[in-house]
């Protein structure tokens, strides 16, 4: 067994043919010591086969993928150094593993470099085709650096195919290569001071990936290369963004966590696990004991709470993305987050959402979050919460469900949008009973909105911009001037081809995938698809956002300390028009 600041470090021996077995020697060093190595970033891959290798003397399986991995990095006449999961850590021993996981910030910052190996080339793809790809991504980190990027050649052998080029390219972006997918290769990839790229025999550093990126989403390549080839480029370079982005430390605790929560893992506790790396110490205290002992359940449960309490505030139950019915973590309460699902596809956009969080203030004139209180709730399965119950829903209307992930839908958003806005202007028949058979729908849309200043017709052109106007990268820049109000009563009035794409994509990004609902008091919303009759509206301590919630039993018999059982069932945060700065 280890001691705390100890590691486990392979020696890879010299081998002059390529066909020798690989031999290892194993020794142990305390981190502390600053020993010389480095580290591996591959993708583990299926148990069904394993190859063999001698470390100090006995025979060991392991994957096929690191077995390859290590027969490139052996060297012909030098010993090499290595830290690597699968030989360094007693996989077998969860007591050991807990612990080398919690320490690999530290193992990781403290390496000389990480390979992140790519794998093989695909016996399909040539090297000179796979030399052409790296090459390619070489030119355009030279271009990323000067003014005019036409005064830089193409290399001869891009120049001569591009098409078989970027055809080699797509073996290393995420449809083909499953390092872009696992969790495990964030912080990895991350951590270290310096990277490398390998495939096969071939190796590229990752300065020249990172200006890559950069020329990708700052230069027109349509000059060089179809959009069908750029579209394929962007397979690799997206990721490279996003992996910069997490490198420069950009994003906050939660944001970070979200960023990644798309990637794999075979243990679904590892994706919280795998990037605690990147976390700062101290700020998940019990999710960073990396239990391996307690359920899937309750690790993300305790990490939402935790999250919650490094927040001070509410904000990591936004945006609650609706899990993918197939990979419903186990007995997960409705409140957790689930980091075993990326979420449906008939959930808002996440990061519309996400961005929009801090720029209200629902909860503005309340008492701020009981942080002893939700530090006390850490291992039940119920989440208590006190704020200003708003009202009740009495009627909804489908939303607009996206076919595919990146679909704008201008003119179906639009048609649906007026139908809204024909049950908005008029209440609903549940709404108050507000409407008589001589009142015209014109006469209701001027009725002033409860608690505001404005009709309802301003209220709605209000709901569906959020109060806020994006960036094309969904970010809040400005309230709505009036002249945004009479460009989205355009859009309810079927009349918004000539609307501002900025202001077009502001609407959609509000509406996409939600339902818009009206309360007892005739107050209009917008919520999850799921959202139903009955459901609560409510303003809890610490929310910036309304949330609503649907009680698990009959009024009369609602009791949590009966049944010792919540009495509400969590359905996600939603946007309310005139309660979203403290007005409740």
């Amino acid at each position: 067994m280890l001691s705390k600041d100890e590691i486990r470090l392979i020696t890879i021996l010299p081998a002059l043919v390529d066909t020798m077995p690989i031999e290892c020697d194993i020794d142990i060093f305390a981190l502390s010591s600053a020993p010389d190595y480095e580290t591996l970033s591959y993708v583990w891959g299926p148990n069904t086969t394993s190859m063999s290798l001698k470390v100090a003397g006995r025979t060991i399986r392991i994957s096929p993928t690191l077995h390859s991995a290590l027969s490139r990095l052996r060297l012909p006449h030098e010993k090499r150094v290595l830290w690597v999961d699968q030989l360094c850590i007693d996989q077998q021993n969860l007591g050991e593993k807990a612990a080398q996981v919690r320490m690999m910030r530290k193992i990781y910052t403290s390496c000389a470099q990480c390979v992140l190996w790519m794998g093989e080339i695909n016996p399909s793809i040539s090297l000179t085709a796979a030399e052409a790809a790296f090459q390619f991504l070489e030119y355009m980190g030279e271009i990323s650096e000067v003014d005019d990027w036409r005064s830089i050649d193409l290399p001869a052998a891009v120049r001569e195919d591009r098409q078989v080029m970027i055809e080699a390219m797509d073996w290393i972006g995420v449809d083909y290569n499953p390092w872009w997918t696992r969790i495990w290769t964030v912080q990895e990839a991350t951590l270290p001071r310096k990277l490398t790229m390998q495939w096969g025999p071939l190796k590229l550093p990752w300065e020249v990936m990172e200006k890559a990126a950069h020329a990708w989403v700052s230069v027109a390549l349509y000059d060089i290369l179809s959009p069908e080839q750029i579209d394929i480029l962007g397979h690799v370079l997206v990721h490279a963004v996003w992996l910069n982005v997490t490198r420069s430390s950009i994003d906050d605790l939660h944001t970070l966590i979200h960023r990644w929560r798309y990637r794999q893992a075979t243990d679904i506790r590892d994706k919280i696990y795998g990037i605690l790396g990147l976390c700062e110490p101290g700020c998940l205290p019990i999710t960073e004991l990396c239990n391996y002992s307690i359920p899937a359940s309750e690790v993300f449960s305790t990490l939402t709470l935790e999250l919650i309490i490094h927040a001070g505030g509410l904000r990591p139950l936004t945006p609650y993305l609706r899990p993918n019915a197939s990979k419903v973590t186990p007995n997960m309460p409705s409140w957790a987050i689930d980091l075993n699902s990326c979420g449906a596809l008939d959930v808002p956009d996440s990061w519309f959402q996400m961005y929009s969080y801090y720029f209200y203030r629902a909860d503005n004139g309340l008492h701020g979050l009981n942080i002893d209180g939700i530090r006390s709730q850490i291992g039940q399965k119920s989440l208590s919460l006190s704020g200003v119950y708003v009202d009740t829903i009495v009627h909804v209307e489908t939303g607009y469900k996206k076919a595919t992930e990146h679909e704008v839908n201008f003119s179906g958003t639009e048609s649906l949008l007026r139908k809204w806005y024909d049950v908005a202007i008029e209440g609903s028949a549940e709404a108050g009973h507000q409407i008589s058979e001589s009142q015209t729908s014109i006469e209701t849309a001027q009725w002033l909105y409860p608690g505001c200043s404005y009709d309802r017709t301003e209220a709605f052109a209000r709901l569906i911009l959020g109060e806020w106007i994006r960036s094309t990268e969904h970010y809040p820049t400005r309230t709505p001037l009036e002249k945004d109000i009479d460009e989205a009563r355009k859009v309810m009035n079927l009349q918004g081809s000539d609307v501002d794409r900025e202001l077009r994509l502001t609407i959609y990004g509000m509406t996409e995938n939600q339902n818009m609902f009206v309360t007892k008091l005739g107050l209009i919303g917008l919520g999850h698809m799921d959202v139903k009759v009955g459901d609560e509206v409510w303003v809890f301590r610490g929310g910036q956002m309304p949330f609503t919630i649907r009680s698990r039993e009959p009024p009369a018999t609602k009791s949590t300390a009966v049944t010792g059982q919540p009495a509400y069932h969590f359905i996600g945060h939603c946007y309310v028009q005139g309660i979203m700065m403290g007005e409740v």
